[in-house]
């Protein structure tokens, strides 16, 4: 009788460690789908993010463009051997990297309705209501450049280091381009170096 509820108690003993070391399976695939599934969500809110920010650039560009267009000067050249009039924009720092300084909730600058602004103060106008929105309305970027330039077309992306430089690329060809190139804010908020530079760009009609 002794032996036999040897048994029986040996027996209970394997199917309770059984179920535990199920409980633990369980558990652990539990855990690797909450973490799959919270990466998941992590990256399909950044490409939310990525996409409102190119949104939100490309139609600054948009309007800084129109603006140029605009305000631009008309000159008689020769192009590809006939005379043409082309646009030129010397009024809008072209050749220049601009790194602009993150301001949240900065207040948006007010344009004058003076009949008597010379080219360069409505260029000034233009360029400081474009710099207003990469400053301020981008949501979660961590630095931020742009630059105009004469470029060929088909203008190559601009570059930025990791120490937040930009490279423009411009080839001084006779097409006015706009680039932005910027970077997005890591997980915790702060500056991350290892963060894909996003880029957009924008050729100017001549």
């Amino acid at each position: 009788m002794k032996m036999r509820n040897s048994k029986k108690f040996s027996s209970r003993k394997s199917m309770q460690g059984a179920t535990i070391i199920e409980v633990m399976v369980s558990v652990l695939l539990l855990t690797f789908g909450v973490l799959a599934l919270m990466a998941a969500q992590i990256r399909s809110v950044a490409s939310v993010t990525e996409a409102e920010n190119r949104s939100i650039i490309s139609q600054a560009a948009e309007a800084l463009a129109e603006g140029m267009q605009i305000n631009s000067t008309l000159s008689k050249q020769n192009v590809n051997g006939q005379q043409m009039y082309v646009h030129s924009y010397e009024n809008y720092k072209l050749g220049e990297v601009q790194k602009l300084t993150l301001k949240a909730g900065s207040k948006q600058p007010e344009p004058k309705k003076d009949a008597s602004l010379s080219k360069e103060d409505l260029a000034k106008q233009y360029l400081d209501e474009f710099e207003y929105v990469l400053q301020s309305q981008v949501p979660n970027v961590s630095n931020i450049s742009y630059i105009i330039c004469q470029d060929k077309d088909g203008a190559e992306a601009p570059t930025m280091s990791d120490t937040g430089v930009m490279d423009g690329k411009c080839t001084n060809g006779r097409t006015t381009t706009i680039k932005v190139a910027w970077r997005m804010r890591g997980a915790n908020g702060t500056e991350n170096p290892e963060s894909p530079v996003y880029t957009y760009t924008l050729q100017v009609a001549n």
